[in-house]
């Protein structure tokens, strides 16, 4: 799998926010579903990654600045089951419950260790790794890029609100007046024991 744009589908992306921000205190954990296809990037066709699911691993081992599968029979049974259902895993993903979409020392170590050991032995040479950075906003109508909604009374909808679209998908997520979240989402592609940042791409359709 060659490092190239990736898109994340309206469902996809939603399930990554919505897995990050329900245990916002804490890190989620899940698999990244795709496929190769070609779409409109910047004005052309191009090569892409179409991330159309994102499966969260309810089983995982959570913490506030950790996230982990608990122990090879969780992972293998997450593993099989997205298998079963007929789909290839191209990746995974984590949050980060301090807001940063960058990948840690100790992510890069476990996640190229998993590469090697584990999942090169079953055909996969690429990783794609999405980080999901999560921070509540105490103030919606105090935020700078929030605020302007709530100008002249009006009452806002709810929905997600990008200020940045690529290589890293960055915006606030308003769930009621008073409850909203800044999110950053960052991809990086793993492989031949080096990592590179993934240019991602929302898809709003």
């Amino acid at each position: 799998m060659l490092p190239c744009p990736v898109v994340l589908e309206p469902f996809a992306f939603s399930s990554l926010l919505m897995s990050a921000i329900e245990i916002h205190g804490r890190e989620s954990l899940g698999f990244l579903i795709g496929h190769h296809d070609r779409q409109f990037i910047n004005g052309r066709m191009t090569d892409c990654i179409s991330v159309h699911a994102a499966y969260p691993v309810q089983s995982a081992d959570r913490g506030r600045t950790m996230v982990g599968f608990g122990n090879l029979a969780a992972r293998k049974r997450a593993e099989d089951t997205v298998r079963a259902v007929g789909f290839e895993i191209l990746g995974g993903f984590h949050s980060h419950p301090d807001g940063s979409p960058r990948l840690s020392r100790e992510d890069i170590d476990v996640i190229l260790d998993e590469l090697e050991a584990v999942y090169s032995k079953v055909g996969l040479s690429n990783w794609l790794e999405i980080v999901i950075g999560v921070k509540r906003i105490c103030r919606p109508r105090s935020s700078l890029s929030l605020k302007k909604l709530f100008q002249r009374g009006k009452t806002p909808k709810p929905g997600f609100y990008p200020w940045n679209v690529e290589p890293e998908i960055a915006g606030d997520v308003l769930i009621t007046p008073k409850t909203a979240f800044r999110v950053r989402t960052s991809g990086y592609w793993f492989g031949y024991g080096e990592v590179r940042e993934a240019l991602l791409c929302y898809s709003r359709y």
